[in-house]
């Protein structure tokens, strides 16, 4: 074998032991180079996301304390049932209402609303919030619950009326007094 032979053959298996040896280590290198990559932009996200929390951090310190008990009053933290009872309560007896009954349901996380079966768009509800499903039972006449519903419409906490049912009176047929049910959601924190 002449030296030439001999000098090609060497070549050839350095460059198979080089070639075999370091390509699994070249794709190694390149799965931590994109892997790199996406630690990169996930930590610039997170620093846009931590310098967003700080804006709004800082916003919501400099609003007054006044606004924030405004605001806890509209959506208070918790479900606040009690005070939510002594409300309502308060209002159906201003409005000549009896208030026969209350029931509330197992609150809820609001989630992103479907469409409307008419075709409308229901109202949105920014998610975190929680809701909580109440039923009221009450009597009277027909212009004490409209005004009951302005009263209960201008109130400070936020409660929707979502169903309205009513039944005449049992007894009197000639009495202009009737029975409601009202379907509703309070929203919490």
């Amino acid at each position: 074998m002449s030296k030439t032979q001999f000098s090609i053959i060497l070549f050839l298996i350095a460059f198979a032991i080089f070639y075999f040896f370091t390509f699994g280590q070249w794709n190694d290198l390149q799965v931590f180079r994109a892997d790199n990559i996406a630690a990169s932009k996930a930590i610039d996200e997170l620093k846009q996301l931590e310098a967003r929390r700080r804006q709004l951090t800082d916003a919501y310190n400099s609003l007054p304390q006044a606004d924030l008990a405004k605001v806890g009053a509209i959506i208070p933290t918790g479900t606040d049932q009690e005070s939510l009872i002594v409300d309502l309560e308060t209002l159906s007896r201003r409005d000549g209402m009896t208030l026969k009954k209350i029931d509330f349901a197992i609150p809820t996380q609001s989630q992103s609303a479907a469409p409307a079966p008419s075709g409308e768009a229901p109202p949105s509800i920014p998610n975190g919030l929680n809701v909580l499903p109440i039923t009221l039972e009450i009597s009277g006449r027909y212009g004490d619950l409209r005004r009951f519903l302005q009263d209960l419409e201008l109130n400070e906490r936020l409660i929707d009326v979502t169903q309205n049912t009513f039944s005449a009176s049992v007894g009197n047929a000639a009495s202009d007094i009737y029975a409601y049910t009202i379907q509703a959601k309070a929203y919490f924190q």
